[in-house]
Order: structure tokens, then C-alpha cells, then sequence
């Protein structure tokens, strides 16, 4: 399956904008409340985000690895030890 720049593009904005959505209802809350918001909804989040990002970057064309696949291989290669913000 083929798929264009507009529409990773438009699923990677999906995935952000959820994010900012929670960070928006973050807002004006104590610190302990954040920290618990964002564990129990960005995280699940930034998790799915990462693992979409893999299998994007996994449809990519072969060819000749240039610098910028073999960093975003390798900051793809596992899944991050924490969400941002958490």
C-alpha cells in the first residue's frame, strides 16, 4: 500500500494534536494533576505515535541510506523509556 505525503502528514497532525488537546486541559492544574492526566492520556498517545512512526518509517523505499535515514532509524529503533512531559 502506497501512501502520500499529505496523508502521514495529516495522521502525524492527528496523533499532535491530541497531544496539545491534553495539554490544553492541563492548563490551570495543579502539578500532581498534570503529571496524572498526562500519564493516563498522553502517554497511550506518544506510544502509538512512536509505533506509527516505526512502521511508517518501515514503508519507506529502499535505497541508499543517507544520514538522515540512519538517525531516524536509530531514533526509531525502540520505543522511548518515557512520554514528554511525563
Amino acid at each position: 500500500m502506497k501512501t502520500n505525503k499529505s496523508t502521514v502528514a495529516a495522521t502525524a497532525g492527528e496523533f499532535i494534536g491530541q497531544l496539545y488537546g491534553i495539554e490544553r486541559e492541563a492548563k490551570g492544574m495543579a502539578a500532581g494533576q498534570r503529571l496524572q492526566l498526562r500519564q493516563e492520556r498522553a502517554r497511550p498517545i506518544t506510544l502509538a505515535l512512536h509505533s506509527w512512526l516505526v512502521a511508517q518509517r518501515l514503508q519507506v523505499v529502499a535505497g541508499v541510506p543517507g544520514p538522515s535515514t540512519k538517525r531516524s532509524s536509530a531514533a526509531l529503533s525502540s520505543p522511548p523509556k518515557r512520554a514528554p512531559n511525563v
